[in-house]
């Protein structure tokens, strides 16, 4: 896991385009549902406004918001 942190956090040209972060989040929980329910754990989405546009680098958000997220099922005791 730690190796994956430093690749991630290495240094490279970003990739900047308009996104839909509720599209990119939606695209990550179905990339770890099975790590989520594994765990059982409910993971509930609520989101405020589902029609917005971010500039980011989508590859490196996704990678980012995965990690978080896989992180924290992993840190849970269930």
């Amino acid at each position: 896991m730690l190796k994956q942190l430093l690749a991630a956090t290495k240094f490279s040209a970003l990739s900047l385009s308009k996104i839909n972060p509720v599209v990119l989040l939606d695209d990550v929980i179905e990339e770890i549902r099975f790590a989520v329910a594994d765990k059982r754990i409910e993971l509930v989405k609520n989101y405020q406004h589902t029609n917005c546009e971010i500039n980011a680098d989508e590859s490196k958000l996704q990678q980012a918001i995965q990690q978080v997220l896989l992180n924290a099922v992993q840190a849970i005791d269930t």
